[in-house]
C-alpha cells in the first residue's frame, strides 16, 4: 500500500467516526438548540472532514461540507436557531458525505453524485431563505428504515486499499489538517493509534495458541513436583493470563458507539409512522467485543423498529390513556454474571397476548390442548417462531413476519440468548445476555460415558447432586418426562448421553444402574432445565475453535476446544440441546417452572442470586454469587501449615483457608490465643465428617478458600426487598427461608482482613 493509499484511509477512517458524532449530536443540538459545546463539536467535525477534502483535492464533498460550514457558523454567532428544518438539511449533509465517503473507499474518486441541490439548500439555510418555510419542509434525505451503515472495515480503523487518483497528491509539504478549537486532540493522539483489525485478530488467535500451550504446562506440572518447574509455570500462568486479558481489552469497544445511529433511526420511524417518541440510552460505557458489536446491530436495529411500529401507541391513544404522549424507547447495558445483558424496552400497549394465542392457533403453531398447557411467558415466547406476526397490515417498517425468529437465531449464534418480559397496557423489555468475547471463554468440563465435554459456564446456574442411596428416588416422572424437584420447582432433566447417542437406554434404566450422577442446571430462554452427566471436572479458560459444517449441522455443538492434555473436547450448545431434547420447545416445554400455583406474568425485576450458609452461632448469611468462583469440598487431611496459616494444594497453587467467622467485624477484633488447625477450621459436624466446605473467591491476584459450617442453598432475591445494611462488612438483610439474612460483602472483608495479614500465608505469594 503506497503513501497516498495510507492517507486516504487515515482520511475515511476519521470522516466515518465524525459522521456517526454529527448525526447523533444533531439530534441533540434538536433538543437543546442552546447547547453550544455540542454545537461546537458539530462545527469541529464538519471542519476537519472540508479542510481534508481540501487537501485531498476531493472538490465535490469539499464543497457540499462547506456549505454546511457556513450555516453552523451562523449557528454559532447566533444568527440562526436549530429547527427541524435545519436538522433535516445537517442530517441530510451527514448521508451524503457517507455516501462520497463509500465510494471513495471502492474507486478512489468522488464518483457522479450529484449534491448541488442539497448545496444550494444548506446555502439559502444559512442566508436565512428558507427559515420561514414550515416544519417539515426539510424531508430526511433517506426513508426512515436503519440508520445508513457504516463500512465495518474504514470505522474499526482499516485501510481500505484506494486507487489512486490519475493525478498525484500535490508535492508541497502540508502539515495534517488542523481541528479548530481542539487542543485535547493531540493528547489523545499521542497516546492512541489505529491498528488494522486484522492485526488484532492475528494477535489474538497467537494468544489463544499460548493458552493452549499453557493448558499443557499446567497439565504436565500435575505430574511433576519439582519447585523450580512450579514456580516457572506459576509465573508464566500469570504472565498469559494477563496478556490474553490485554489483549481482549483491545478488541473492546463501548457499546455506545454502536448505540449513536439509533437516535436518528427512532426520530425517521416515529416520523414515518406518525407517532412521537423518543430514546434514551443507559450504559453506554459497557464493552464488548468488536466482533459482537457489529453481529448484534441488526438484531437491536430490528427490536428498535419493533418497538416504534408495533409496541408504542399514537399520541391520542397514549393521552388518552394517561400516558405521556412522547413514547420512550430505552436502551440499557449492563454486566452480570460475567456476560452483557442489554435491554430494549418501551414504553407500549406492549404484548396482546389473547391475539398471539389466536394467530398461534390459526397458523398451526400450536394445538388447543398446547394452549392451556402454557403460561403467559411461554405464550409471549411464540413470537420468536418463524413467520409469525400479529401486525395488522404488512407495511415497508415491518409486519412480515420473518425478523424476531432471525433476532433470536443470530444471538443464539453468538451464544447469547434473548428473554422476552411484557406487561399488556405497561410495555415490552427484550433482553439480550451476550458473553463478552467469542475467543477465549470460561468453560466447564463435563463427563458422560467417559467422553468430555465443555459448556460455557456463563449459562450454567448451579450443580446439583442428589446423594446417597435415593439418587434414583429423587427423580420423578411426569407424562413420561423426567423432573427432579428443586427447591419447589419442577425441573425437566436431558440426559445428555441419551441426547448424544452415547448410550440410548431410557432414563429409567439408565437411573435403575446406581451409577451417582449430577445435574448442571442451565438458563435457557428464561427457563430452567437440567443436564444429567457422570461427573463434573473442573473449570477452565478455553480457545473455542470452530466446527466443520457437518458437525455444524446436528446442532448439539457451539465448537471445539483443544485441552490440557492434548485432547479434543466438544463445546455444547445448550439451547439448541434443550430445544432437540423438547424440553424448552414451544408448548413442549410445559413442565419447566411449574410449581404448585401458577404466578401470574410480572414485570422484570433486578435479582441478586445468593449463596446462602450456615454462619457462626447458628446464623444464617448469604454471599452474591457473583463473587464466588467455585464450591468446593476438601478433605482434613489435605490440610497443610504454611506461614502460620491453613492451605491446601489446589490447581497447581497454595490456596489459603480462612474462616468465615474470622472475617467478621467482630471476630477480627478479639485477641485469640493461637490453636489447633481442627480448632481454627472445624465445627462439631466439621470434625465428624472430616470435610470442610469452602466457597473459593478471587482476592487480587490469588484466590481464597472461605471455611463454611455448611453450605445450605442458592436462592435469588429481589434487591428492592433489601433491608440496608446493619454493620460494616454486609450489603444489606434479606429474609431468606423465613430467617433474617445478613448479605456479606465480601470484597470489603477480604480486604480488610488482608491489610491484618488474615487472608494470605507468607508463602503464597512464592506459590
Amino acid at each position: 500500500m503506497g503513501e497516498f493509499d495510507e492517507i486516504i484511509g487515515e482520511f475515511l477512517a476519521e470522516s466515518h467516526e465524525g459522521l456517526e458524532q454529527i448525526a447523533s449530536d444533531l439530534l441533540i443540538l434538536e433538543k437543546a438548540p442552546g447547547d453550544k459545546d455540542v454545537l461546537d463539536r458539530i462545527f469541529r467535525a464538519v471542519h476537519t472532514i472540508k479542510g481534508t477534502c481540501g487537501f485531498l483535492e476531493f472538490k465535490k464533498l469539499e464543497s457540499l461540507t462547506h456549505a454546511g460550514e457556513n450555516l453552523l457558523n451562523k449557528m454559532r454567532d447566533g444568527s440562526i436557531v436549530a429547527n427541524e428544518t435545519i436538522t433535516n438539511a445537517l442530517l441530510s449533509l451527514s448521508d451524503a458525505a457517507r455516501e462520497f465517503l463509500e465510494e471513495i473507499a471502492a474507486s478512489g474518486s468522488e464518483g457522479d453524485g450529484d449534491y448541488s441541490a442539497l448545496t444550494v439548500r444548506l446555502e439559502q439555510l444559512a442566508s436565512g431563505d428558507l427559515q420561514q418555510k414550515p416544519e417539515g419542509a426539510a424531508a430526511p434525505a433517506s426513508p426512515p428504515t436503519a440508520p445508513p451503515a457504516t463500512a465495518p472495515a474504514v470505522t474499526e480503523g482499516t485501510t481500505p486499499q484506494a486507487t489512486k487518483k490519475s493525478s498525484p497528491p500535490p508535492k508541497k509539504s502540508k502539515p495534517a489538517p488542523k481541528k479548530a478549537g481542539g487542543t485535547k486532540d493531540g493528547a489523545i493522539s499521542e497516546r492512541t493509534i489505529r491498528v488494522d483489525v486484522r492485526v488484532l485478530d492475528k494477535v489474538m488467535n497467537l494468544v489463544g495458541e499460548l493458552v493452549l500451550v499453557r493448558n499443557r504446562l499446567l497439565q504436565f506440572d500435575v505430574f511433576h513436583k519439582d519447585r523450580n518447574l512450579a514456580g516457572t509455570l506459576a509465573q508464566l500462568n500469570l504472565i498469559t493470563s494477563e496478556l490474553q486479558e490485554s489483549v481482549t481489552r483491545t478488541r473492546m469497544r463501548p457499546i455506545g458507539t454502536m448505540w449513536r445511529s439509533y437516535g436518528r433511526l427512532v426520530r425517521d420511524l416515529s416520523s414515518a409512522v406518525g407517532k412521537k417518541a423518543r430514546i434514551e440510552m443507559e450504559g453506554a460505557e459497557t464493552e464488548l467485543d468488536r466482533n459482537i458489536l457489529q453481529a448484534i446491530k441488526d438484531p437491536i436495529t430490528h427490536l428498535i423498529r419493533n418497538a416504534v411500529d408495533h409496541g408504542v401507541e399514537p399520541a391520542a391513544v397514549r393521552e388518552a390513556s394517561g400516558k405521556n404522549p412522547v413514547a420512550l424507547v430505552r436502551l440499557r447495558a449492563f454486566h452480570e454474571g460475567g456476560q452483557v445483558n442489554i435491554d430494549i424496552s418501551d414504553d407500549g400497549a406492549g404484548l396482546n397476548l389473547d391475539r398471539v394465542r389466536e394467530k398461534a392457533l390459526n397458523n398451526g403453531i400450536v394445538t388447543p390442548d398446547d394452549l392451556k398447557e402454557m403460561d403467559d411467558s411461554q405464550v409471549a415466547n411464540l413470537i420468536f417462531t418463524p413467520g409469525f406476526s400479529t401486525a395488522a397490515s404488512v407495511t415497508s417498517i415491518s409486519g412480515r413476519g420473518v425478523g424476531m425468529d432471525v433476532v433470536k437465531t443470530n444471538v443464539e449464534e453468538l451464544g447469547g440468548s434473548v428473554e422476552l418480559i411484557t406487561q399488556e397496557g405497561v410495555g415490552t423489555t427484550t433482553r439480550l445476555k451476550m458473553p463478552l468475547t467469542l475467543a477465549i471463554i470460561p468453560a466447564l468440563f463435563v463427563e458422560t460415558k467417559d467422553t468430555l465435554f465443555a459448556v460455557p459456564q456463563s449459562s450454567v446456574v448451579e450443580l446439583v447432586r442428589p446423594r446417597g442411596e435415593g439418587q434414583k428416588e429423587s427423580v420423578e416422572f411426569i407424562h413420561g418426562t423426567p423432573v427432579y424437584r428443586l427447591r419447589g420447582q419442577i425441573l425437566p432433566l436431558v440426559f445428555l448421553c441419551r441426547e448424544l447417542g452415547l448410550d440410548t437406554r431410557k432414563p429409567e434404566v439408565l437411573l435403575g444402574t446406581g451409577s451417582d450422577f449430577t445435574i448442571v442446571v442451565f438458563r435457557a430462554e428464561g427457563q430452567q432445565f437440567g443436564l444429567v452427566v457422570d461427573h463434573i471436572l473442573n473449570t477452565r479458560e478455553i480457545v473455542v475453535k470452530s466446527l466443520d459444517n457437518l458437525l455444524k449441522s446436528l446442532g448439539v455443538y457451539a465448537g471445539a476446544t483443544i485441552r490440557g492434555d492434548g485432547e479434543v473436547s466438544l463445546i455444547l450448545d445448550v439451547v439448541h440441546l434443550a430445544n432437540r431434547s423438547g424440553v424448552i420447545a414451544g408448548a413442549g416445554s410445559s413442565l419447566i417452572g411449574k410449581s404448585t400455583g401458577k404466578k401470574p406474568l410480572q414485570e422484570h425485576r433486578e435479582m441478586d442470586e445468593i449463596l446462602v450458609v450456615k454462619g457462626p452461632a447458628g446464623s444464617q448469611m448469604g454471599i452474591p454469587v457473583t463473587g464466588i468462583e467455585r464450591l468446593e469440598e476438601f478433605r482434613l487431611k489435605q490440610v497443610e501449615q504454611a506461614g502460620g496459616r491453613q492451605v491446601v494444594q489446589y490447581r497447581g497453587d497454595v490456596l489459603p483457608l480462612v474462616p468465615l467467622e474470622h472475617l467478621l467485624p467482630e471476630r477480627r477484633k478479639e485477641e485469640r490465643e493461637p490453636r489447633t488447625e481442627d480448632e481454627k477450621l472445624l465445627s462439631d459436624m466439621e470434625r465428624s465428617r472430616q470435610t470442610l466446605q469452602v466457597v473459593v473467591c478471587e482476592f487480587g491476584s490469588h484466590e481464597v478458600g472461605l471455611v463454611m459450617e455448611r453450605v445450605l442453598d442458592i436462592v435469588s432475591v429481589d434487591k428492592a426487598t433489601m433491608g440496608s445494611a446493619t454493620r460494616d462488612g454486609t450489603l444489606g438483610t434479606a429474609v431468606i427461608g423465613e430467617r433474617i439474612t445478613e448479605i456479606l460483602d465480601i470484597d470489603n472483608l477480604l480486604f480488610v482482613a488482608g491489610e491484618k495479614g488474615l487472608v494470605l500465608p507468607e508463602t503464597s505469594a512464592q506459590a
